[in-house]
C-alpha cells in the first residue's frame, strides 16, 4: 500500500513544485482534501481501467435455483434467511464494490469457464447463470473489486489528518499514475479558451496518465506486485 504522506512530498517536489500550493517545498495541510478528493478519483478510474484489487466470495448454489445476483441483498450477512452469498458481519460483501467477475472455482479448486462449457454463465457483471443439472455446491468467485477510497470526511475544518497515518488501498506500482492524474487537477486552469487546449499542464499530464495505464497493461503488473516506479526512484524519493 501507499502511504498518503509519500504521495504529498512526492507532488511537493516534482509535479507541483512550482505551484503557490508548494511552500517551502512543502504542501501545506490546507490543500490535503483536495489532493484526496483528486487521488479518489484517480482511484476510480484506475480500478475501471485495470484490475488493481481483486476480492473474493463463496456462492452456495441450490438445485431449484439457475440465476444468481452477486449483490449485498442476498448475503448471510443481511439477514437474508435465503441468502446464496457466505460472508460475515465482520467481512461483509458490498455490491458496489464487484467491478466484474474474474473467474469461479469449486472448493476442489477446479476453475470453471464463464463461457457456458462448464455450465456456468457470466450473463452481467455481477449475475450468473447456471446450468438446469448443476448439482448443488459451493463456489468460490474471483472479481475485479473497488479500491477502498480514503475518507474525505476527516480532513474538514481546522482538524489536521497526519498524512502518514493514512494508507492509499493500492500498491506502489500505481504510484506514478496517481500522480500524474493528480498533477492534472492541479494544473488545470480554473478559466481557458480554446486556444489553450493544445498547451495547457493539465493535458498533458492527463496524456501522461493515460500513457502510465497503458504501460502498467502492457506489463501485465499484478495487484499484489510492489514493483519499483522509475520516476521516484530516478528522483531519489525510493
Amino acid at each position: 500500500m501507499i502511504k498518503l504522506s509519500d504521495v504529498i512530498d512526492a507532488l511537493a517536489n516534482t509535479e507541483l513544485s512550482t505551484l503557490s500550493v508548494v511552500v517551502d517545498g512543502e504542501i501545506p495541510p490546507e490543500h490535503y482534501k483536495r489532493i484526496v478528493i483528486a487521488l479518489n478519483r484517480a482511484i476510480s478510474r484506475l480500478a475501471t481501467r485495470l484490475t488493481v484489487k481483486k476480492g473474493f466470495l463463496t456462492l452456495q448454489t441450490r438445485a431449484d435455483e439457475q440465476f444468481y445476483s452477486l449483490t449485498t441483498e442476498n448475503t448471510v450477512s443481511s439477514g437474508n434467511p435465503n441468502a446464496y452469498i457466505i460472508d460475515t458481519a465482520l467481512n461483509p460483501f458490498k455490491t458496489e464494490h464487484l467491478l466484474e467477475i474474474l473467474n469461479i472455482s469449486t472448493l476442489k479448486d477446479k476453475h470453471l469457464s464463464l463461457d457456458g462449457s462448464d455450465g456456468v454463465v457470466r450473463i452481467s457483471v455481477n449475475k450468473l447463470k447456471f446450468a438446469q443439472d448443476m448439482k448443488e455446491d459451493v463456489y468460490t468467485i474471483t472479481y475485479s473489486a473497488l479500491p477502498e477510497l480514503i475518507d474525505v470526511t476527516q480532513f474538514v475544518g481546522n482538524v489536521i489528518v497526519d498524512p502518514e497515518t493514512v494508507m492509499i488501498d493500492l500498491p506502489l506500482a500505481y504510484m506514478n499514475a496517481l500522480i500524474f492524474f493528480v498533477a492534472s487537477v492541479f494544473h488545470a486552469p480554473t478559466v481557458s479558451t480554446l486556444d489553450d487546449l493544445r498547451t495547457r499542464q493539465d493535458v498533458n499530464y492527463h496524456h501522461k496518465f493515460e500513457a502510465e495505464c497503458l504501460l502498467l497493461e502492457s506489463k501485465g503488473v499484478d495487484i499484489d506486485e510492489d514493483v519499483p516506479t522509475n520516476l521516484f526512484h530516478q528522483r531519489g524519493f525510493i
